[in-house]
């Protein structure tokens, strides 16, 4: 059996703009927002690749984070959801570090919020066979 194969949710490949606000209340109250791309999505997460700055990613590594991602002129999708930061890992360039994938877990997603990311994943799983 595949790794996709194993999965629960489908999930499905995608290049959708976003803005990621990581929450830190230790730190401030606002989220620190940064500029993302959602690679791929299913109901129960997505896989984006961020512009962090290094204060945010060392943060990310000291616990547990909540992240706000929001969805940038996909109506189609909800406005934002809640997951939290399971999964990071810079992506290497020769001067910098600023760029990052992020698996994020939507672990707080209301039912319509639900309902209308399924549609949106069901609509392009089935363009993908197509």
């Amino acid at each position: 059996m595949t790794h996709d194969e194993r999965r629960k949710h489908v999930r499905v490949t995608v290049r959708i703009p976003a803005t990621i606000g990581v929450m830190v209340p230790e730190a401030t109250f606002q989220p620190r927002l940064h500029q993302a791309t959602v690679l791929d999505l299913s109901e129960k997460g997505a896989m984006i690749h961020a512009l962090l700055s290094e204060e945010t990613y060392r943060e990310l590594l000291q616990g547990l984070r909540y992240c706000r991602l929001t969805f940038a002129d996909e109506p189609r999708l909800p406005s934002r959801i809640i997951g939290s930061a399971v999964y990071f890992q810079p992506i290497s360039h020769p001067n910098k570090r600023t760029e990052y994938r992020m698996g994020l877990f939507f672990d707080e997603i209301s039912a319509s919020d639900q309902d209308k990311l399924r549609t949106f994943i069901e609509r392009i799983a089935a363009e993908e066979t197509r």
